[in-house]
């Protein structure tokens, strides 16, 4: 589009924009799990915890690592799995070891599959996770 077709913003644009953010911000995704026929809610990062995320994979960029974080992410954003009732029953000490010992790594690759679309077209996220869950399907 030519610069003399484009509107510049205005104060309403700059609201508009604001309480649409607000909304993705409560925004929240239904993960289907297929080996439980059920459907974990998830809520959306912030952007400081996507930050967070792509700073703990690093420069690794090795699938474990990224599989690792990016369950540890899922893991933090749904509230289902922080359950300690859960981890009492599971007789885990470490949250996080909810993940290895309720899902396989077929469970994780679809988790991760639709946990992509909720952290948004980040490239390095949307890279990381397509890597790892191409390189699990290859060992699957």
């Amino acid at each position: 589009m030519s610069k003399q077709l484009m509107k510049k913003a205005t104060l309403n644009d700059f609201l508009a924009k604001k309480l649409k953010k607000e909304e993705n911000a409560n925004k929240t995704l239904d993960i289907k799990v297929t080996s439980m026929d059920r459907v974990l809610v998830v809520k959306k990062p912030t952007d400081e915890e996507i930050l967070d995320y792509l700073d703990d994979i690093g420069e690794d960029k090795s699938a474990r690592v990224a599989i690792e974080q990016t369950m540890k992410l899922f893991y933090r954003k749904c509230p289902e799995l922080q359950n300690t009732e859960l981890h009492e029953s599971l007789e885990i000490k470490d949250p996080y070891d909810v993940i290895n010992v309720l899902f396989d790594m077929e469970d994780k690759n679809e988790i991760m599959e639709q946990f992509a679309t909720l952290l948004g077209k980040i490239k390095e996220v949307d890279k990381e996770i397509k890597n790892s869950s191409s390189m699990m399907k290859k060992r699957i």
